[in-house]
């Protein structure tokens, strides 16, 4: 058979357009600073009602322990030199499996909800989970990324948790709050729950087994054919899935409310296993919650981010580019795109009170790869010129 280069062709064609525009993203993100011409650019207008957005003060923020609602907070496991045979009642469900030589545990389910039976004495122990002390490092690692605040450590954290005895739970009365807020000096506490894990596993190989034998057995080719296509189709669906929910929530200390609540629901599979080992259960709700926490960061961002302005203006007949307050101490990094703000202030006709927002205009600055610890340098992204003084944050 006759072969044509044309495909691969196209394909290298494409592999190095490619290539070349990534390279040209990164050059265009390295610049000379004696090549620009310092420009005497407009300062922005600041009314006295929006100094105080200059002034944004720190937060200092605690992660609590979540509580976990689940089925899976511990486990009994039991070391077997025999067969061990486990019975396990989950949700009404009786069913039987047996080991040889390795650990038997309950699939999610509370010690009390398991039997373990065997031929020959081994030690029984109770496993914990650790579910919500592995959802509060993944918050505070996301807390982290985010930046714009001060985390408060675990070890104080721990200290005056145990002074005040605080439970791991996130309904923490006010009394409380106010109590550990004068202890710690945190401003924010950010904790919620584990509330459920389902399992559910799909099966539709079996069904597309029976469908094309009797495709086959009939000879009728066509139903045959549909369940050629429904095994096909199981090669992607079947399998366990994992699907924990988290709650997340944000509280102020000073005065105890709730800023911010929200659940998400996240599902990993874990192969064709239709009774998966404890442990492979435990693994798959930890990478579910994982995959979660990311989307909680959009929202989150609006209590917590990294915030600067412009400090100086160049240009030269390619570029213009500006220095920020900001560098490798808040986070930033080439590359890195930021917003930039505009005020909206006014009076209220109502109230007759002056109030002052900022609102996240459509422009952009890309961090260089001129870059400090305590500022940088940022290209325009796009036509607009920028001004002196212009809130930017990280984006």
């Amino acid at each position: 058979m006759k072969k044509y280069p044309f495909p691969n062709l196209f394909k290298n064609i494409l592999l190095v357009c490619v290539l070349i525009f990534m390279l040209n993203a990164c050059a265009s993100n390295d610049i000379q600073l004696q090549n620009f011409k310092k420009d005497d650019y407009t300062k922005v207008y600041i009314p006295k009602i929006c100094k105080k957005q200059y002034t944004i003060k720190t937060p200092s923020v605690a992660v609590v322990n979540f509580t976990n609602n689940s089925n899976f907070g511990t486990a009994k496991v039991k070391n077997s030199v025999s067969h061990t045979k486990a019975r396990i009642n989950t949700l009404g469900l009786r069913s039987t499996r047996r080991y040889n030589h390795h650990l038997s545990a309950s699939l999610g389910v509370s010690t009390s909800k398991v039997r373990a039976i065997t031929n020959t004495q081994g030690n029984t122990r109770v496993v914990k989970t650790k579910l919500s002390q592995s959802v509060v490092s993944l918050l505070e690692n996301l807390l982290n990324q985010i930046g714009g605040l001060r985390l408060y450590s675990r070890s104080d954290f721990d200290k005056i948790s145990n002074e005040l005895k605080l439970q791991d739970s996130g309904l923490l009365d006010e009394g409380t709050l106010t109590k550990f807020g004068k202890l710690s000096g945190v401003d924010y506490l950010v904790t919620g729950s584990i509330d459920y894990v389902k399992q559910d596993y799909t099966d539709l190989g079996t069904l597309a087994n029976g469908v094309r034998r009797t495709g086959y057995d009939s000879g009728q080719s066509n139903i045959a054919l549909g369940g050629d296509i429904l095994a096909l189709g199981s090669y992607f669906t079947d399998g366990m899935s994992i699907t924990p929910k988290i709650t997340i929530k944000v509280l102020d200390v000073a005065s105890g409310k709730i800023l911010f609540i929200q659940s998400i629901e996240n599902s990993v599979k874990i192969g064709h296993i239709k009774n998966p080992s404890y442990s492979q259960v435990i693994g798959a709700i930890k990478t579910a919650i994982d995959k979660s926490l990311p989307l909680f960061k959009s929202k989150l961002s609006k209590y917590f981010f990294v915030q600067g302005y412009v400090t100086t203006i160049k240009s030269n007949d390619d570029a213009i580019i500006t220095r920020i307050n900001l560098g490798t101490k808040d986070g930033l990094v080439k590359g890195q795109a930021l917003n930039i703000y505009s005020f909206d202030y006014g009076t209220n006709p109502l109230t007759n009170k002056k109030y002052c927002n900022i609102l996240k205009t459509d422009s952009k600055l890309i961090v260089t790869n001129q870059i400090s610890e305590h500022f940088a340098w940022a290209r325009v992204d796009g036509d607009f010129k920028p001004k002196l003084l212009e809130i930017v944050r990280k984006n």
